[in-house]
């Protein structure tokens, strides 16, 4: 990919912690940071980007990486001009923080169902 045009130097850009995804209204890359190079790798052909309405609020998909590993990512896209800017963060320790806390919960309701006793706070 060329150089970034603009103010914005690629030494700041390639620092920042989210991918960056800049593509043509038709979703043909043009440009991307190394954090999205890092993310994705030879898989970035697959990012989950559909979803993700330009303008609209981030949304939450599954991607499998160059690694055969399940990622969960949450995707946000700007348009910028004519082209579209893709704003893709691996939220994937969050996910499952949430995934071992829900399970938890589960479990100690399910403990509790069966010895027939309760918690409030």
């Amino acid at each position: 990919m060329g150089a970034l045009s603009g103010s914005m130097p690629e030494a700041v850009v390639d620092a920042i912690s989210a991918g960056l995804l800049l593509t043509t209204p038709g979703g043909d890359p043009v440009w991307f940071n190394r954090a999205l190079r890092d993310l994705a790798g030879p898989a970035m052909t697959t990012l989950p980007l559909a979803g993700a309405v330009a303008g609209g609020p981030p949304v939450q998909a599954s991607f499998v990486d160059a690694d055969g590993l399940e990622r969960h990512l949450q995707v946000a896209c700007t348009p910028v001009g004519e082209r579209l800017l893709y704003e893709i963060t691996d939220i994937t320790a969050l996910h499952e923080a949430r995934t071992a806390a829900d399970n938890h919960a589960w479990r100690l309701a399910h403990v509790e169902r069966i010895a027939k006793i309760g918690t409030w706070e």
